[in-house]
Protein backbone atom coordinates (compact mmCIF):
# COMPACT_ATOMS: atom_id res chain seq x y z
CA UNK A 1 0.00 0.00 0.00
CA UNK A 2 1.45 3.23 -0.91
CA UNK A 3 0.02 6.98 1.16
CA UNK A 4 0.86 9.88 -0.96
CA UNK A 5 0.56 13.28 1.16
CA UNK A 6 -0.60 15.69 -1.74
CA UNK A 7 -0.23 19.69 -1.69
CA UNK A 8 -0.37 22.58 -3.52
CA UNK A 9 1.98 22.18 -6.45
CA UNK A 10 4.39 25.60 -6.96
CA UNK A 11 5.95 26.63 -10.49
CA UNK A 12 8.97 24.44 -10.27
CA UNK A 13 6.96 21.31 -9.28
CA UNK A 14 7.73 21.57 -5.82
CA UNK A 15 4.74 19.88 -3.53
CA UNK A 16 3.87 21.83 -0.29
CA UNK A 17 2.88 18.92 2.48
CA UNK A 18 1.64 18.49 5.82
CA UNK A 19 3.98 19.85 8.24
CA UNK A 20 3.79 18.50 11.88
CA UNK A 21 2.52 20.69 14.44
CA UNK A 22 2.01 23.53 12.20
CA UNK A 23 -0.34 26.49 13.13
CA UNK A 24 -3.71 26.46 11.58
CA UNK A 25 -5.19 29.78 10.58
CA UNK A 26 -8.84 28.99 11.99
CA UNK A 27 -12.19 30.96 10.93
CA UNK A 28 -10.23 33.16 9.05
CA UNK A 29 -7.72 34.69 11.39
CA UNK A 30 -10.52 35.87 13.23
CA UNK A 31 -10.36 36.20 16.97
CA UNK A 32 -11.21 32.93 18.49
CA UNK A 33 -13.23 34.89 21.35
CA UNK A 34 -15.23 36.96 18.19
CA UNK A 35 -15.96 33.68 16.33
CA UNK A 36 -17.14 32.38 19.21
CA UNK A 37 -20.00 34.45 20.06
CA UNK A 38 -20.60 33.94 16.16
CA UNK A 39 -21.00 30.48 15.98
CA UNK A 40 -21.26 28.78 19.76
CA UNK A 41 -24.71 27.52 20.68
CA UNK A 42 -26.23 30.23 23.08
CA UNK A 43 -24.60 33.28 22.13
CA UNK A 44 -26.58 36.63 21.88
CA UNK A 45 -25.12 37.18 18.56
CA UNK A 46 -26.02 33.76 17.13
CA UNK A 47 -29.79 33.56 18.70
CA UNK A 48 -29.39 36.94 16.83
CA UNK A 49 -28.36 35.50 13.82
CA UNK A 50 -31.07 32.79 14.07
CA UNK A 51 -33.73 35.43 14.54
CA UNK A 52 -32.67 37.05 11.00
CA UNK A 53 -32.09 33.78 9.15
CA UNK A 54 -36.25 32.93 9.98
CA UNK A 55 -37.53 36.26 8.54
CA UNK A 56 -35.20 36.12 5.72
CA UNK A 57 -36.89 32.36 4.53
CA UNK A 58 -39.41 33.52 2.61
CA UNK A 59 -37.48 35.58 0.32
CA UNK A 60 -35.20 32.35 -0.25
CA UNK A 61 -37.77 30.64 -1.37
CA UNK A 62 -38.24 32.64 -4.14
CA UNK A 63 -34.17 33.20 -5.18
CA UNK A 64 -34.11 28.99 -5.35
CA UNK A 65 -36.72 28.82 -7.52
CA UNK A 66 -35.55 31.62 -9.95
CA UNK A 67 -32.02 30.22 -9.43
CA UNK A 68 -33.96 26.72 -10.68
CA UNK A 69 -34.94 28.37 -13.79
CA UNK A 70 -31.97 29.62 -14.61
CA UNK A 71 -30.23 27.61 -17.82
CA UNK A 72 -27.78 24.95 -16.71
CA UNK A 73 -24.94 27.04 -18.22
CA UNK A 74 -26.15 30.68 -16.64
CA UNK A 75 -26.43 29.20 -13.47
CA UNK A 76 -22.43 27.63 -13.74
CA UNK A 77 -21.19 30.90 -15.73
CA UNK A 78 -22.55 33.15 -12.58
CA UNK A 79 -21.01 30.89 -9.88
CA UNK A 80 -17.49 30.64 -11.66
CA UNK A 81 -17.25 34.04 -12.71
CA UNK A 82 -17.91 34.85 -9.50
CA UNK A 83 -15.41 32.83 -7.81
CA UNK A 84 -12.81 34.10 -10.52
CA UNK A 85 -13.31 37.66 -9.63
CA UNK A 86 -13.09 36.46 -6.10
CA UNK A 87 -9.68 35.05 -6.90
CA UNK A 88 -8.72 38.29 -8.83
CA UNK A 89 -9.66 40.53 -5.89
CA UNK A 90 -7.26 38.20 -3.82
CA UNK A 91 -4.30 38.29 -6.43
CA UNK A 92 -4.35 42.32 -5.92
CA UNK A 93 -5.11 42.24 -2.19
CA UNK A 94 -2.06 42.24 0.52
CA UNK A 95 -0.80 38.72 1.27
CA UNK A 96 -1.89 39.44 4.85
CA UNK A 97 -5.23 40.24 4.00
CA UNK A 98 -5.49 37.51 1.29
CA UNK A 99 -4.18 34.44 2.71
CA UNK A 100 -7.04 33.36 5.23
CA UNK A 101 -7.53 29.59 4.32
CA UNK A 102 -5.94 27.36 7.09
CA UNK A 103 -2.61 27.41 5.33
CA UNK A 104 -0.20 29.95 3.60
CA UNK A 105 0.83 26.60 1.12
CA UNK A 106 -2.55 26.49 0.00
CA UNK A 107 -3.66 27.66 -3.73
CA UNK A 108 -5.11 31.16 -3.87
CA UNK A 109 -8.33 29.91 -5.12
CA UNK A 110 -8.40 27.69 -2.01
CA UNK A 111 -8.11 30.93 0.10
CA UNK A 112 -10.55 32.76 -2.07
CA UNK A 113 -12.95 29.63 -1.51
CA UNK A 114 -12.46 30.07 2.27
CA UNK A 115 -13.11 33.65 2.40
CA UNK A 116 -16.22 32.90 0.38
CA UNK A 117 -17.55 29.52 2.27
CA UNK A 118 -16.51 30.37 5.83
CA UNK A 119 -19.85 32.39 6.80
CA UNK A 120 -22.27 29.70 5.92
CA UNK A 121 -21.58 28.45 9.18
CA UNK A 122 -23.47 31.38 10.53
CA UNK A 123 -27.26 30.32 8.95
CA UNK A 124 -28.94 27.80 10.75
CA UNK A 125 -29.10 24.37 8.74
CA UNK A 126 -32.55 23.06 7.98
CA UNK A 127 -33.27 19.78 6.03
CA UNK A 128 -34.54 22.40 3.13
CA UNK A 129 -31.33 24.04 2.68
CA UNK A 130 -29.34 21.31 3.43
CA UNK A 131 -30.90 20.22 0.04
CA UNK A 132 -30.67 23.18 -1.85
CA UNK A 133 -26.96 23.78 -0.97
CA UNK A 134 -26.43 20.10 -2.65
CA UNK A 135 -27.98 20.88 -5.46
CA UNK A 136 -25.60 23.74 -6.19
CA UNK A 137 -23.28 20.95 -7.68
CA UNK A 138 -24.87 21.43 -10.74
CA UNK A 139 -23.67 25.12 -10.94
CA UNK A 140 -19.54 23.80 -10.68
CA UNK A 141 -19.56 21.71 -14.13
CA UNK A 142 -21.73 21.25 -16.78
CA UNK A 143 -22.10 17.61 -18.42
CA UNK A 144 -19.43 16.85 -21.22
CA UNK A 145 -20.92 17.65 -24.79
CA UNK A 146 -20.22 14.47 -26.10
CA UNK A 147 -22.75 12.83 -23.21
CA UNK A 148 -25.94 10.70 -24.60
CA UNK A 149 -27.69 9.91 -21.48
CA UNK A 150 -29.75 6.87 -20.73
CA UNK A 151 -32.41 7.02 -18.20
CA UNK A 152 -32.56 3.95 -16.24
CA UNK A 153 -35.77 3.09 -14.14
CA UNK A 154 -36.83 -0.42 -13.15
CA UNK A 155 -38.81 0.00 -9.88
CA UNK A 156 -39.22 -3.15 -9.95
CA UNK A 157 -36.07 -3.55 -9.49
CA UNK A 158 -35.17 -0.78 -7.30
CA UNK A 159 -32.66 0.76 -9.83
CA UNK A 160 -33.26 4.32 -10.88
CA UNK A 161 -30.34 6.38 -12.15
CA UNK A 162 -29.11 7.51 -15.48
CA UNK A 163 -26.41 5.87 -17.70
CA UNK A 164 -24.06 8.33 -19.59
CA UNK A 165 -22.56 7.31 -22.49
CA UNK A 166 -19.45 9.35 -22.72
CA UNK A 167 -16.96 7.22 -24.51
CA UNK A 168 -16.22 7.66 -28.30
CA UNK A 169 -17.38 5.43 -30.66
CA UNK A 170 -14.33 3.98 -31.76
CA UNK A 171 -14.43 2.81 -28.01
CA UNK A 172 -15.75 -0.69 -28.35
CA UNK A 173 -17.70 -1.83 -25.03
CA UNK A 174 -16.25 1.06 -22.74
CA UNK A 175 -15.77 0.07 -19.10
CA UNK A 176 -17.99 2.15 -16.56
CA UNK A 177 -18.26 3.80 -13.61
CA UNK A 178 -20.57 3.35 -11.19
CA UNK A 179 -21.20 6.09 -8.88
CA UNK A 180 -23.03 7.16 -5.70
CA UNK A 181 -23.73 10.46 -4.87
CA UNK A 182 -22.82 12.65 -1.85
CA UNK A 183 -24.92 13.65 0.97
CA UNK A 184 -24.69 12.49 4.15
CA UNK A 185 -27.73 10.54 3.39
CA UNK A 186 -30.13 13.42 3.69
CA UNK A 187 -29.76 14.91 0.17
CA UNK A 188 -28.23 14.97 -2.85
CA UNK A 189 -29.26 13.43 -6.35
CA UNK A 190 -27.15 11.89 -9.07
CA UNK A 191 -28.61 14.37 -11.63
CA UNK A 192 -26.31 17.03 -10.08
CA UNK A 193 -23.28 14.86 -10.83
CA UNK A 194 -23.37 14.53 -14.04
CA UNK A 195 -21.01 17.29 -15.20
CA UNK A 196 -18.40 16.06 -12.38
CA UNK A 197 -18.55 12.48 -13.04
CA UNK A 198 -18.72 13.51 -16.72
CA UNK A 199 -14.72 14.67 -16.28
CA UNK A 200 -13.57 11.52 -15.49
CA UNK A 201 -15.52 9.98 -17.84
CA UNK A 202 -13.94 12.08 -20.71
CA UNK A 203 -10.46 11.50 -19.31
CA UNK A 204 -11.00 8.21 -18.78
CA UNK A 205 -12.92 7.21 -22.30
CA UNK A 206 -15.48 5.47 -20.15
CA UNK A 207 -19.35 5.65 -20.03
CA UNK A 208 -20.72 6.05 -16.18
CA UNK A 209 -23.96 4.69 -14.00
CA UNK A 210 -25.39 7.40 -11.42
CA UNK A 211 -27.25 5.60 -9.22
CA UNK A 212 -29.64 6.67 -6.99
CA UNK A 213 -30.58 5.86 -3.59
CA UNK A 214 -33.10 6.28 -1.36
CA UNK A 215 -32.88 9.10 0.95
CA UNK A 216 -32.87 9.82 4.45
CA UNK A 217 -35.12 10.80 6.87
CA UNK A 218 -37.56 9.30 4.88
CA UNK A 219 -36.17 6.00 4.20
CA UNK A 220 -32.79 4.73 6.24
CA UNK A 221 -29.53 4.20 5.38
CA UNK A 222 -30.20 0.06 5.34
CA UNK A 223 -32.57 0.90 2.35
CA UNK A 224 -29.56 2.99 0.56
CA UNK A 225 -27.38 -0.02 0.81
CA UNK A 226 -30.03 -2.13 -0.75
CA UNK A 227 -30.44 0.30 -3.74
CA UNK A 228 -26.87 0.46 -4.02
CA UNK A 229 -26.63 -3.42 -4.50
CA UNK A 230 -29.42 -3.29 -6.64
CA UNK A 231 -27.51 -0.85 -8.83
CA UNK A 232 -24.87 -3.01 -8.85
CA UNK A 233 -26.57 -6.29 -9.61
CA UNK A 234 -27.73 -4.30 -13.19
CA UNK A 235 -25.11 -2.99 -14.11
CA UNK A 236 -23.59 -6.64 -13.67
CA UNK A 237 -26.13 -7.42 -16.19
CA UNK A 238 -24.73 -4.79 -18.94
CA UNK A 239 -20.92 -4.99 -17.96
CA UNK A 240 -18.25 -7.68 -16.92
CA UNK A 241 -16.93 -6.50 -13.42
CA UNK A 242 -13.23 -6.06 -14.83
CA UNK A 243 -15.42 -3.32 -17.21
CA UNK A 244 -16.59 -1.45 -13.82
CA UNK A 245 -14.96 0.45 -11.29
CA UNK A 246 -17.49 2.15 -7.99
CA UNK A 247 -16.81 5.63 -7.17
CA UNK A 248 -18.81 7.22 -3.60
CA UNK A 249 -18.41 10.66 -2.59
CA UNK A 250 -18.81 10.94 1.36
CA UNK A 251 -21.99 8.82 1.68
CA UNK A 252 -21.99 7.44 -1.40
CA UNK A 253 -18.30 6.55 -0.64
CA UNK A 254 -19.73 4.66 2.10
CA UNK A 255 -22.37 3.09 -0.05
CA UNK A 256 -19.70 1.87 -2.00
CA UNK A 257 -18.35 -0.10 0.35
CA UNK A 258 -20.73 -0.99 1.93
CA UNK A 259 -21.71 -2.63 -1.62
CA UNK A 260 -18.25 -4.25 -1.76
CA UNK A 261 -18.80 -5.49 1.83
CA UNK A 262 -21.90 -7.29 0.60
CA UNK A 263 -20.61 -8.63 -2.47
CA UNK A 264 -18.19 -10.29 -0.37
CA UNK A 265 -20.04 -12.13 2.00
CA UNK A 266 -22.49 -14.81 2.47
CA UNK A 267 -23.94 -14.23 5.47
CA UNK A 268 -27.88 -12.43 6.27
CA UNK A 269 -26.35 -8.71 6.10
CA UNK A 270 -25.81 -9.00 2.32
CA UNK A 271 -28.88 -7.28 0.44
CA UNK A 272 -27.62 -9.21 -2.73
CA UNK A 273 -30.15 -11.60 -3.71
CA UNK A 274 -27.94 -14.46 -5.56
CA UNK A 275 -24.27 -15.01 -4.63
CA UNK A 276 -21.48 -15.30 -5.66
CA UNK A 277 -21.40 -11.43 -6.54
CA UNK A 278 -17.83 -10.74 -8.51
CA UNK A 279 -16.17 -7.65 -7.13
CA UNK A 280 -15.31 -4.86 -9.50
CA UNK A 281 -11.89 -3.73 -11.00
CA UNK A 282 -11.42 -1.39 -8.17
CA UNK A 283 -13.40 1.37 -6.12
CA UNK A 284 -12.46 4.99 -5.90
CA UNK A 285 -13.64 6.22 -2.35
CA UNK A 286 -13.40 10.60 -1.95
CA UNK A 287 -13.80 11.36 1.68
CA UNK A 288 -16.06 8.01 2.37
CA UNK A 289 -18.68 8.99 5.30
CA UNK A 290 -18.25 5.46 7.06
CA UNK A 291 -18.71 5.52 10.65
CA UNK A 292 -21.92 7.15 12.16
CA UNK A 293 -21.24 6.26 15.84
CA UNK A 294 -19.38 9.76 17.01
CA UNK A 295 -21.29 12.42 18.35
CA UNK A 296 -20.98 15.47 20.69
CA UNK A 297 -21.06 13.71 23.46
CA UNK A 298 -18.71 10.83 22.80
CA UNK A 299 -15.43 10.33 20.91
CA UNK A 300 -14.49 13.95 21.67
CA UNK A 301 -11.21 13.77 19.96
CA UNK A 302 -12.53 12.37 16.60
CA UNK A 303 -11.93 14.00 13.57
CA UNK A 304 -15.52 14.47 13.08
CA UNK A 305 -15.99 16.32 16.48
CA UNK A 306 -12.27 17.91 16.37
CA UNK A 307 -12.47 19.37 12.57
CA UNK A 308 -15.89 20.47 12.28
CA UNK A 309 -14.63 23.81 13.66
CA UNK A 310 -12.38 24.41 10.34
CA UNK A 311 -14.24 22.22 7.87
CA UNK A 312 -15.62 24.82 5.32
CA UNK A 313 -18.07 21.79 4.40
CA UNK A 314 -19.35 19.93 7.01
CA UNK A 315 -19.16 23.00 9.62
CA UNK A 316 -20.67 23.25 13.26
CA UNK A 317 -24.02 23.72 12.29
CA UNK A 318 -24.26 20.87 9.78
CA UNK A 319 -22.71 18.48 11.99
CA UNK A 320 -25.50 20.67 14.27
CA UNK A 321 -28.16 19.13 12.04
CA UNK A 322 -27.20 16.05 10.91
CA UNK A 323 -25.72 14.44 13.87
CA UNK A 324 -29.22 13.88 15.85
CA UNK A 325 -31.00 12.13 12.95
CA UNK A 326 -27.89 9.42 11.89
CA UNK A 327 -29.91 7.38 15.10
CA UNK A 328 -33.05 7.19 13.24
CA UNK A 329 -31.48 6.97 9.59
CA UNK A 330 -29.35 3.83 11.36
CA UNK A 331 -32.87 2.16 12.56
CA UNK A 332 -31.56 2.90 16.42
CA UNK A 333 -28.85 4.22 18.17
CA UNK A 334 -27.93 1.14 18.85
CA UNK A 335 -27.82 0.23 15.35
CA UNK A 336 -25.22 2.96 14.63
CA UNK A 337 -21.74 0.45 14.67
CA UNK A 338 -23.34 -2.28 12.07
CA UNK A 339 -24.37 0.05 10.08
CA UNK A 340 -21.14 1.59 9.83
CA UNK A 341 -18.90 0.12 7.15
CA UNK A 342 -15.30 0.67 9.30
CA UNK A 343 -16.98 -1.82 11.25
CA UNK A 344 -17.79 -4.50 8.48
CA UNK A 345 -15.83 -6.90 7.12
CA UNK A 346 -13.44 -5.44 4.38
CA UNK A 347 -12.55 -9.64 3.34
CA UNK A 348 -11.76 -10.17 -0.12
CA UNK A 349 -12.57 -6.47 -1.69
CA UNK A 350 -10.94 -5.14 -4.61
CA UNK A 351 -8.31 -2.85 -5.09
CA UNK A 352 -9.39 0.50 -3.55
CA UNK A 353 -8.22 4.06 -3.55
CA UNK A 354 -9.12 6.72 -0.79
CA UNK A 355 -8.78 10.56 -1.55
CA UNK A 356 -9.31 12.86 1.52
CA UNK A 357 -8.42 16.09 2.85
CA UNK A 358 -6.19 15.72 6.19
CA UNK A 359 -7.95 18.50 8.11
CA UNK A 360 -11.28 17.27 7.13
CA UNK A 361 -13.71 15.94 9.15
CA UNK A 362 -13.63 11.97 7.88
CA UNK A 363 -10.09 11.81 8.19
CA UNK A 364 -9.64 9.87 10.89
CA UNK A 365 -11.95 6.95 9.56
CA UNK A 366 -10.29 7.01 6.06
CA UNK A 367 -7.38 6.85 7.79
CA UNK A 368 -8.39 3.63 9.68
CA UNK A 369 -10.07 2.40 6.88
CA UNK A 370 -6.55 2.49 5.14
CA UNK A 371 -5.08 0.42 7.60
CA UNK A 372 -7.53 -2.03 7.95
CA UNK A 373 -7.19 -2.85 4.13
CA UNK A 374 -3.79 -3.34 4.51
CA UNK A 375 -3.76 -5.20 7.22
CA UNK A 376 -6.20 -7.90 5.10
CA UNK A 377 -3.37 -7.89 2.13
CA UNK A 378 -5.57 -5.59 -0.08
CA UNK A 379 -4.59 -3.39 -2.50
CA UNK A 380 -5.08 -0.03 -0.96
CA UNK A 381 -3.51 3.37 -1.58
CA UNK A 382 -4.53 6.87 0.13
CA UNK A 383 -4.17 10.07 -1.62
CA UNK A 384 -4.22 13.06 1.31
CA UNK A 385 -4.15 16.60 1.02
CA UNK A 386 -3.59 18.88 3.51
CA UNK A 387 -5.53 21.85 4.88
CA UNK A 388 -8.43 21.49 2.70
CA UNK A 389 -12.24 20.65 3.42
CA UNK A 390 -14.51 17.88 2.98
CA UNK A 391 -15.38 16.83 -0.71
CA UNK A 392 -12.94 19.20 -1.82
CA UNK A 393 -12.48 16.81 -5.21
CA UNK A 394 -15.82 18.25 -6.23
CA UNK A 395 -14.28 21.59 -6.99
CA UNK A 396 -11.55 20.47 -10.15
CA UNK A 397 -12.56 23.18 -12.54
CA UNK A 398 -12.60 25.99 -9.88
CA UNK A 399 -9.44 24.62 -7.35
CA UNK A 400 -5.74 23.02 -8.44
CA UNK A 401 -5.78 21.12 -5.55
CA UNK A 402 -8.69 19.25 -6.82
CA UNK A 403 -7.30 19.27 -10.32
CA UNK A 404 -4.29 17.64 -9.29
CA UNK A 405 -5.86 14.84 -7.04
CA UNK A 406 -8.89 14.25 -10.13
CA UNK A 407 -5.32 13.95 -12.28
CA UNK A 408 -3.48 11.43 -9.83
CA UNK A 409 -7.47 9.58 -9.34
CA UNK A 410 -7.28 9.09 -13.01
CA UNK A 411 -3.69 7.63 -12.91
CA UNK A 412 -4.56 4.95 -10.45
CA UNK A 413 -7.75 4.16 -12.17
CA UNK A 414 -5.41 3.44 -15.45
CA UNK A 415 -3.90 0.78 -13.55
CA UNK A 416 -6.33 -1.33 -13.11
CA UNK A 417 -6.41 -3.49 -15.67
CA UNK A 418 -6.45 -3.60 -19.37
CA UNK A 419 -10.04 -1.78 -19.75
CA UNK A 420 -9.02 1.39 -18.33
CA UNK A 421 -6.11 1.75 -19.76
CA UNK A 422 -7.28 3.40 -23.36
CA UNK A 423 -7.84 6.79 -21.70
CA UNK A 424 -3.87 6.92 -21.02
CA UNK A 425 -2.47 10.27 -21.96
Amino acid sequence: MAITIMGKRSNNGSVATLQKGEHLRTNLGIPKCVAAQLVVKGTPCRRLIDAISHLTVPLEIIVNRLVAGMPAWLRQLVIIRSLRFLVALHCILPSMVAKRGLADALSTESHALSTFLWWARLAPMTLRRFRSALHMLSFLHLPPQCLREETVEFPEQNVRGVYMHCATPCVEDPPVILYFFPGAFMGGGFKDNRGFVGRYCEKLQCDAFLADYRLCPEHTIQDAYEDGCRAYEWLLTRKAPEKIIVMGVSSGGGIGLRVLQMAATMDQSSCFRRHPVPQPAAAVLLGPFINYCPGPNCNLDHSINRNADIDLIVTQRVYEFLQPLMATACGGEDKKEAMSPLFNSIDGLCPILVSYSAHEVTADDCEQLVSNLRSKGTSAEALVQPYLMHCFQLWPSFLPEATQAEDDICTWIRKQGDAWRRGAT
